[in-house]
């Protein structure tokens, strides 16, 4: 079974992770290239601005468990902080660029950096795990688009923290976040929109600001839980995880990944 799977993010190789099948991963700029990139790598059950608890919280969590466990042996260190986080249970901080890498190499999965703008051919099955470039594809989808900038610092910090903000503690970089803007112009990064938001909190946490990091996520409407759906025969589609992508990307990625060999061992 040859199968690709469009987006190199938190979903795409949880997803090529679980396939048992030859998978072709692409993305215009890599491994992480996108939000998944640029997340601060806090892993709780209760994100979003409300903070309760998560559906299947339970679940999801012990599945991402699994995943940071697989991609530390795979990248051969440890690929996050498991002290816990100031202010919420159960919390891990993920160092998302070890993390990423690692489970890539636990995928086995071929890369190939170029970018998709039509049903790639010659496979048995194609997964879109795209984000934001979920709109070239399916622009019918009722979503809203989210961005998110934060902060890069210098300073000491002992671990993570999550207030009314937060501050994410990785191997030598500190990050303060995060902004959430329904409307931009750019998804580039806003260096002076990023401080005029979360100035205030660097400076009350003594931290030096280096550069502001962006990503846009995609939300559905309505509702937190992602989005899995079928647009053509063999052709299916995981987007919208919002906030939760940390939190989901395992549990989904591997329900998909089973739905997906279950029907090609059928049709066949």
């Amino acid at each position: 079974m040859r199968v690709a799977v469009i987006g190199a993010g938190l979903c795409g190789l949880a997803v090529s992770y679980f396939l048992d099948a030859e998978v072709t991963v692409f993305d215009r700029i890599g491994v992480g290239g996108g939000a998944s990139g640029v997340a601060a790598g806090l892993l709780h059950p209760c994100p979003g601005k409300e903070g309760k608890r998560s559906l299947y919280a339970d679940e999801a969590m012990e599945q991402a468990r699994e995943l940071l466990k697989v991609a530390e042996d795979a990248y051969g260190a440890p690929v996050a902080d498991c002290s816990g986080i100031e202010g919420k249970e159960e919390g891990i901080t993920v160092w998302m660029d070890r993390y990423l890498e690692g489970l890539f190499l636990a995928s086995g999965a071929e890369l190939s950096v170029e970018l998709i703008d039509t049903i790639p051919e010659g496979f048995d099955a194609v997964v879109f795990t795209v984000g934001a470039g979920i709109a070239s594809f399916c622009p019918w989808l009722k979503v809203d688009y989210l961005k998110g900038q934060l902060i890069e610092c210098e300073g000491s910090f002992e671990r993570s923290v999550i207030d009314e903000g937060y501050v994410a503690v990785h191997p030598e970089k500190v990050f303060v976040g995060s902004t959430y803007e329904r409307r931009f112009e750019s998804e580039e990064p806003d260096y002076e929109r990023a401080m005029e938001l979360l100035g205030p909190r660097v400076d009350r946490y003594g931290l030096k600001p280096l550069r502001a990091l962006s990503g846009v996520r995609v939300c559905r409407q309505g509702h937190y839980l992602p989005m899995v759906f079928k647009l053509e025969e063999n052709v299916w589609a995981l987007t919208a995880m919002g906030s939760r992508g940390l939190l989901y990307h395992a549990m989904y990625g591997k329900k998909l990944a089973n739905a997906l060999m279950m029907s090609h061992h059928i049709l066949s």
